[in-house]
């Protein structure tokens, strides 16, 4: 920067840039925790189960990458693996009943998401690898395999998803495919 001005003025423009992203999350969390509290999808058992043993596997690599056994975390934490996975069942029930709603949505509206779409979305990961100090044409080869490009893309059309939600929040033009009560609300009058 040439001046003191300038150097205040990216500061406010990226303490702005950062708050506006900090609301628009909230904002996100808020409509989504909405739609999925009314929502009523049906959860098969084994869904969970999977999830509450990939919260226990996360946990699990947690404590080894503090140097810890998994009998050493359960001893410092003064609980037993019963214990634990008991806690664990709420959050899996929670982002087995989010990722099933999000589903349902994007089948309903019809979201979908292109080839170039994950295309770019690979190139946005492999630039912050390079950023990050590796190399973008390894990382590109990783990211393009059949397995990793099914994720992103799976991951892209939940983000879509979300979009579309925050969009009807929002009041704005939408497929009309969901529909809100305000906007049942709204056809009635």
């Amino acid at each position: 920067f040439e001046t003191l001005e300038q150097l205040k003025g990216r500061i406010r423009a990226n303490l702005k840039d950062q708050k506006q992203s900090e609301e628009d999350a909230r904002f996100e969390d808020e409509v989504m925790g909405a739609v999925i509290a009314q929502a009523q999808i049906a959860m098969p058992a084994s869904m969970i189960e999977d999830e509450t043993e990939l919260e226990i596997g996360r946990t699990k690599e947690t404590a080894a990458r503090f140097g810890l056994t998994w009998d050493k975390y359960l001893q410092l934490g003064g609980k037993d693996e019963k214990t634990v996975r008991e806690e664990a069942h709420p959050q899996a029930e929670k982002r087995v009943k989010r990722l099933l709603t999000l589903m349902e949505l994007a089948e309903a509206e019809n979201i979908q998401v292109t080839g170039k779409d994950v295309d770019v979305e690979i190139d946005r990961r492999a630039m912050i690898a390079e950023q990050q100090g590796g190399r973008a044409a390894q990382a590109r080869r990783e990211l393009s395999t059949p397995d990793v490009r099914h994720n992103i893309e799976f991951s892209i059309k939940l983000g879509k998803t979300i979009a579309q939600m925050v969009a009807i929040a929002k009041g704005e033009p939408t497929s009309g495919k969901i529909l809100t009560p305000e906007m049942v609300q709204r056809a009635e009058q």
